[in-house]
């Protein structure tokens, strides 16, 4: 049965949108290090990450038709991301394998060729025979293409200059086009250029290969090369170097290098060097250089150097150097690297490497390596390695050399140095050496123990101090001066 292979038709975006967007793209610099970051990692049952979690898992049950409706729903969303909707149409177009409906899962894999026509299935979760599927529709859809009627006032190729006002039904230019306009309809940017596009003052195509020159330069598709928009620009996937007076945005992912008045960023994945006069922010992942003087923020990962004047922030794991005028913070995954925050560093689970928080370091998990908090340093499971906190350090276990005014643990091991107060847990043990005003082992004591009062439940080693006192060792030896022992 024949489907079509054509681009869906794009919606236009005219100039002033365009500005819009990049107006878009300062307020989330802006507001970079407090919410950006948890786009994605808190999605709404109803947003595209939210629906094709639901088909994913309903496709897994052998749920098919409950998967197409998800997927369905998601695909059929107009400011889904061309990555998210490539999911759609693939869940889809196997879930209509699984019933044997092959006309639908044509048309699903024809989608996703017409977003991506580069897509392949993955070698590693796809079966085998979808890769013959999909290899089957791909030659279907090529031979369409090819015996494709033009339109008779189309120019179905151009080699050298064109000058017009706008394009209009446009096939390919090899060279120079140029153009005062953006295109006349969505049909109209059915179209390529292999070359030089300049906009006097607009310019745009589906697809630009080579050098864009324009006040606005707006790919419906994709834009490589080399990319200059005095106020701005915008695709769905770009790659080169690109400098806007204004930004870059980008609706499905960006490799290369961007240099931005404003800010870089968009809904998709960004990589390579990436710097904005305000921020860097994307509600995908980040990878490489960030610079933002006022912030970097990524609603999934990030990964590489990332600079920010108030705040670095992401929706899940963080590696690399980050350095934050304010703080370095992630939202539901984890810290690796150097990070450092002018007031904090913080994560909803582990932190590891060298962690420096002028106010604070806080983890919902783990915290290993070199951690500094200029109060305090806080963890929901155990600290290891070299810690030291102004006022307090807390955590389910202390392991290493720990220092702080208080130190609040259940077990440990190691050299902890508390001057006020140093506590562990009842129904566990602390092994080594703890030296503080008051050390109260309300557990068991392996070690040494110096302070001024040492208080231990069950002693196995010596307390030096003013008064000891030692519950497990007999009635008139269990309170001493000087010094108290049990081995």
């Amino acid at each position: 049965m024949p489907f079509s292979s054509r681009f869906a038709p794009v919606s236009a975006r005219p100039p002033f949108s365009l500005l819009r967007r990049m107006l878009g793209l300062l307020m989330a610099g802006m507001l970079v290090g407090v919410s950006l970051q948890s786009v994605r990692a808190q999605e709404a049952p109803g947003t595209c990450t939210g629906l094709l979690e639901a088909a994913d898992a309903a496709y897994r049950n052998r749920s098919y038709q409950e998967a197409i409706t998800q997927a369905s729903e998601c695909a059929n969303q107009s400011a889904a991301a061309d990555s998210m909707r490539v999911r759609a149409y693939r869940l889809m177009s196997l879930a209509f394998l699984r019933q044997n409906a092959l006309q639908q899962a044509r048309q699903a894999v024809g989608n996703i060729l017409a977003i991506d026509p580069t897509y392949g299935p993955s070698p590693v979760t796809d079966p085998p025979s979808y890769s013959l599927f999909v290899s089957l529709v791909r030659q279907d859809v090529n031979a369409r293409v090819s015996n494709r009627q033009i339109p008779p006032d189309a120019s179905v190729g151009a080699n050298g200059f064109r000058l017009t006002y706008r394009d209009d039904g446009f096939e390919r230019v090899n060279g120079l086009n140029m153009t005062v306009w953006r295109p006349r309809n969505a049909d109209a940017r059915d179209g390529r250029v292999n070359g030089l596009a300049l906009g006097l003052p607009l310019t745009g195509a589906t697809r630009i290969h080579g050098v864009t020159l324009g006040l606005f330069a707006d790919a419906a598709h994709a834009m490589h090369g080399v990319g200059v928009g005095a106020a701005a620009l915008t695709a769905d996937r770009s790659a080169g170097i690109m400098v806007g007076g204004l930004g870059l945005y980008v609706n499905d992912r960006f490799t290369g290098i961007s240099l931005n008045g404003l800010a870089a960023g968009g809904a998709g994945s960004m990589r390579g060097l990436m710097a904005g006069g305000l921020g860097v922010g994307t509600a995908a992942s980040l990878t490489g250089i960030s610079l933002g003087p006022v912030g970097v923020g990524a609603g999934e990962r990030m990964t590489g150097l990332q600079i920010g004047g108030l705040g670095v922030g992401a929706g899940q794991s963080i590696r690399g150097i980050s350095l934050g005028g304010l703080s370095v913070f992630s939202w539901q995954d984890d810290l690796y690297g150097v990070q450092v925050g002018g007031l904090g560093v913080g994560a909803a689970d582990a932190i590891g490497g060298l962690s420096i928080g002028p106010l604070g370091v806080g983890s919902g998990g783990r915290i290993t390596g070199v951690t500094v908090g200029g109060l305090f340093a806080r963890a929901g499971e155990e600290v290891r390695g070299i810690q030291a906190a102004g006022l307090a350090l807390l955590g389910s276990a202390v392991r290493g050399l720990s220092a702080a005014g208080v130190v609040v643990t259940e077990e440990g091991t190691g050299l902890t140095a508390a001057p006020a107060y140093f506590r562990t847990g009842s129904d566990a043990a602390y092994t080594g050496v703890s030296v503080s005003a008051f050390n109260h082992i309300r557990g068991e004591q392996r070690g040494l123990a110096i302070g001024v009062f040492n208080f231990a439940s069950r002693l196995n080693g010596v307390q030096v101090g003013v008064l000891n006192y030692a519950d497990n060792n007999p009635l008139f030896l269990r309170l001493l001066p000087g010094l108290n022992v049990n081995l």
